[in-house]
């Protein structure tokens, strides 16, 4: 990054060599700057340099930079779903054929400041947003020898980044703006990042431990026993041979056992042995039975008249120790979290979904402090099962009904 570093900037050399159109990686938001370097050839008629802008389908180009040397005139111009915009002709050409020429383009708030071999030479206002710029071409009868791309972030290109292996172990991860990051386990416990880097088998991938703390995840696994109901012997594992599998996962398309049932790595340890689920989603007997009228339908817990077919399921859990750079949240468990940075603030907002469908929101969570201080219930008419939250104070949820819900009255 150091050596990236000019004029307060972070510069990349564009690969002039080859093409006619470059990858701007950070975009070309206020404060980026471009500079073009080339020669004009003899006998030239025009040559162009276009920021373009990401599209779908029309083309989209938020300036259009062109000298005319027939036409003794700089076109300047934007384009919009392929149609040509309003031209600007101000201004003498102060380029001409067999010169050289260095072209710098600054992008600031209100428009590009274009310099030509120097000298301040035009100023174009906005037409389209200049975050939405993703690459530079150049065109015509024009011979580039660099180009240099400044921007305020350290860039990367596509080709030069990679994955970086973290300790701990998650079902899924969330992270903001300002670098806050915090992940679930498979066990609904929430995790916040504590900054550091290493643990458990990538052991202190730095000179220190500092940052990597222990951690513990459990998985459960699950099986569903599937019976059917027989006149002369009652509920039997004999069904008809159109029936799902007597041992099967809870689609009942895939068969499985108990037998056969194996640790997800070296890593994981069982905690006990297989047992009936008594907390089954639609509740259970006093046996763990589920019934309904036939496989598959809505599950009941009390058997009906009309009920022919039914499944219990069985539960073994397992349990990996390790550590990692992970700090945990309180004793909560959570199914869904959203995190959003708040605009001009090291806050940040964090919303929940509880293991129960709550809505819950995490109090005073910062940089400086990412686990936060305590959780704040806020009522919800049902149980929820999923949140997202983004800029200016939008939450949704969705409802285990499949409803949605808009959060308004955020301030």
């Amino acid at each position: 990054q150091t050596a990236q570093r000019r004029d307060g900037l972070y510069c990349h050399p564009l690969d002039v060599r080859q093409g006619t159109s470059w990858l701007l990686s950070n975009g070309f938001p206020p404060g980026s700057r471009l500079v073009v370097n080339g020669s004009i050839n003899d006998r030239a008629d025009r040559f162009n340099l276009d920021l373009v802008c990401e599209s779908v389908s029309e083309r989209t180009v938020a300036f259009h930079f062109n000298p005319r040397f027939l036409d003794h005139v700089v076109v300047r111009n934007s384009m919009t779903a392929g149609q040509w915009d309003s031209e600007e002709r101000e201004g003498a050409l102060t380029l001409s054929p067999s010169c050289d020429f260095c072209i710098e383009f600054l992008c600031q708030e209100d428009g590009y400041k274009v310099i030509v071999n120097g000298m301040v030479f035009t100023y174009f206002e906005h037409r389209h947003k200049p975050q939405s710029v993703t690459h530079l071409e150049v065109n015509g009868d024009c011979h580039l020898h660099e180009a240099l791309y400044y921007t305020k972030k350290v860039i990367i290109p596509m080709t030069e980044m990679f994955w970086r292996p973290m300790g701990g172990h998650l079902q899924r991860v969330e992270t903001c703006e300002n670098g806050v990051t915090w992940g679930v386990g498979s066990d609904n416990t929430p995790w916040a990042y504590s900054g550091g880097w290493g643990g458990s088998v990538l052991g202190g991938l730095e000179r220190t431990m500092a940052g990597v703390h222990p951690m513990t995840d459990t998985y459960s696994f699950y099986l569903y026993e599937n019976q059917r109901w027989n006149p002369l012997s009652g509920f039997t594992t004999r069904g008809l041979p159109t029936d799902r599998p007597m041992w099967s996962d809870s689609t009942g398309r895939i068969k499985r056992s108990k037998e056969t049932t194996r640790l997800l790595s070296m890593h994981w340890q069982w905690v006990g042995d297989w047992a009936v689920d008594y907390h089954t989603p639609g509740g259970v007997d006093k046996d763990g039975w589920q019934y309904a009228v036939d496989f598959p339908r809505n599950y009941h817990a009390n058997k009906q008249l009309t009920d022919y077919v039914r499944r219990r399921r069985w539960v073994r859990r397992c349990r990996l120790t390790t550590s990692g750079p992970w700090l945990e949240v309180g004793n909560t468990k959570i199914a869904d979290l959203s995190l959003q940075s708040l605009p001009n603030s090291h806050a940040v907002s964090v919303w929940a979904v509880g293991a129960n469908g709550d809505a819950l929101y995490r109090k005073n969570v910062t940089v400086e402090n990412p686990m936060g201080d305590s959780w704040e219930h806020v009522a919800c008419d049902q149980a929820l099962c999923s949140v997202s939250c983004g800029p200016h104070n939008q939450v949704w949820a969705i409802g285990r009904n499949g409803s949605t819900y808009w959060r308004f009255g955020i301030t």
